[in-house]
């Protein structure tokens, strides 16, 4: 009916709001309602709305960090290549933080590669990036360090390409980091100066 499809439609946004300021346990709960109130309909696109939210606002909450990941695996299982790319995006997002976060790199390190692909493959450049150093920080946080820094280098080119001066800006600083920490002060001096 109209008015269970409002409730359902009204707690999905209300739910990304709360995901946006940070209010994950809020949101997860209105991600439920609005889940529930979905799945009565079998509204599809609105039980992926819902689930996307409750996955997002899961995984920012430390004890749920696997049911965050089950969520973003069921998310895959129903999104369709070329269709609902982003919502596929967003899982993909998610399994790679919470992985990285729980330090199962080869998962992250899948997951990661495949969000990067998705984004050239559809040509999102601004996403591209951002997912690109994602993954870059995926590998230096399992110790392949030379493979990191040609990740970031790739994603700096991009960035520097697209005139992006804050993805500039945040992958000078972890590049010169990485050189701080490597001992190698005259390439981290020359990532600062930048």
């Amino acid at each position: 009916s109209f008015g269970s499809e409002f409730e359902g439609q009204l707690l999905v946004n209300v739910s990304k709001i709360y995901v946006d300021i940070h209010e994950n346990e809020k949101a997860a709960k209105a991600s439920l309602r609005a889940y529930q109130s979905f799945e009565k309909q079998n509204h599809v696109f609105g039980m992926l709305s819902s689930l996307t939210n409750m996955a997002s606002a899961l995984a920012k909450l430390n004890d749920y960090s696997d049911v965050a990941a089950q969520y973003a695996l069921k998310l895959l299982e129903y999104t369709k290549p070329g269709v609902s790319f982003n919502l596929e995006l967003i899982a993909l997002n998610i399994l790679t933080s919470v992985n990285r976060q729980n330090g199962n790199f080869v998962e992250a390190k899948k997951f990661g590669q495949k969000a990067v692909m998705l984004c050239q493959h559809y040509k999102l450049e601004n996403k591209t990036i951002l997912n690109l150093v994602n993954y870059g920080n995926v590998l230096r946080d399992a110790g392949e360090i030379n493979e990191s820094l040609a990740v970031y280098h790739e994603a700096l080119i991009a960035a520097n390409r697209l005139g992006l001066i804050k993805d500039e800006s945040r992958i000078y600083w972890i590049l010169a980091e990485i050189y701080s920490s490597n001992e190698e002060y005259i390439k981290a001096i020359e990532y600062i100066d930048t």
